[in-house]
């Protein structure tokens, strides 16, 4: 006598991978956060190559003066037009662009290194270390951010350094807090407790286990970070205290023509349009990055 089997269904492909190339199927489903990770590389590429682009003629030299050619609208010459000394706007902001990462991205590896180091020692050592850091940072919370970079460009001049220290004087204190707080949670882990009871040192438990477990939301945290210090430089350029002309910048030439916008839009409209698309871009990364590098989020 026959015996039926039952059908059997096939086992379902299980994805394998390590946790990288897992967080990188989540991020690659992100459409928009792909399409604004794109878009920055692009943008960066092609500010780093404006020179060689400028050297091959493809580029206009951004300040090259044609006063022949001043406040023209924009044409297949002149894709953004021109200013009053008729320089190529196009070409200065890809330039501009130079300023702006160097501003967002510098500012951020600078404020990570700070916060890292600052909220893992507060968190790990605690006692009065901890209460000394934050007293330190609700001190330096309650000084409008704003006010403080006012003055210290009026202190220390329009430059790209001081441009820089002055969004990380106060940039570290929100990595610090989040940095501490991870660490809070994870010295009360099996695994630093048997670190420490191995006769871990502190700089071993920190670097081995604390920082690596606390990556996720310090990259998340910097790659939000960077269009906000973008903005920043953007705004003390417009206010006349970022990076001195003839240096181009995006928020300098805002500020600069903001006056003829009614006469010459595109003199503010092209610098203004490229900042918004940018900050966009990278506000779009930094939400992939969360919803790619969140452990609860299975593939």
């Amino acid at each position: 006598m026959a015996v039926s089997v039952p059908a059997v269904e096939p086992l379902k492909r299980v994805k394998r991978g390590g946790p990288l190339q897992k967080a990188w199927y989540r991020f690659t489903r992100r459409r928009w956060a792909v399409a604004g990770l794109i878009f920055i590389v692009f943008e960066i590429v092609l500010s780093l190559c404006a020179p060689l682009l400028v050297d091959a003629k493809i580029l206009i030299y951004p300040y090259y003066n044609d006063y022949s050619a001043t406040y023209q609208p924009p044409s297949a010459q002149h894709i953004f037009g021109t200013d009053e000394f008729g320089r190529d706007v196009f070409s200065r902001v890809i330039y501009g662009a130079q300023i702006s990462y160097a501003v967002g991205v510098g500012s951020q590896l600078l404020v990570t290194v700070i916060g890292l180091a600052i909220g893992s020692l507060a968190g790990l050592i605690g006692g009065w270390v901890d209460f000394l850091v934050m007293r330190i940072i609700d001190v330096l919370s309650s000084v409008p951010m704003l006010l403080l970079y006012i003055l210290m460009m009026i202190a220390l001049g329009g430059s790209l350094i001081n441009i820089i220290l002055a969004m990380s004087i106060t940039g570290w204190i929100g990595v610090a807090r989040l940095v501490r707080g991870q660490v809070l949670s994870l010295k009360q882990t099996d695994y630093v407790r048997a670190a420490r009871a191995m006769g871990a040192s502190t700089n071993q438990i920190v670097m081995s286990h604390m920082v690596r477990n606390s990556m996720t939301p310090i990259i998340i945290s910097a790659a939000l970070g960077v269009p906000g210090s973008m903005f920043g430089e953007a705004g003390l350029s417009f206010l006349g205290l970022g990076i001195a002309p003839p240096t181009p910048s995006w928020g300098q030439m805002i500020g600069t023509y903001q006056t003829f916008i009614n006469a010459w839009p595109w003199l503010v409209i092209f610098p203004a349009l490229v900042l918004a698309v940018t900050m966009l871009a990278w506000i779009l990364l930094g939400d992939g990055l969360r919803d790619a590098l969140d452990p609860n989020i299975r593939v």
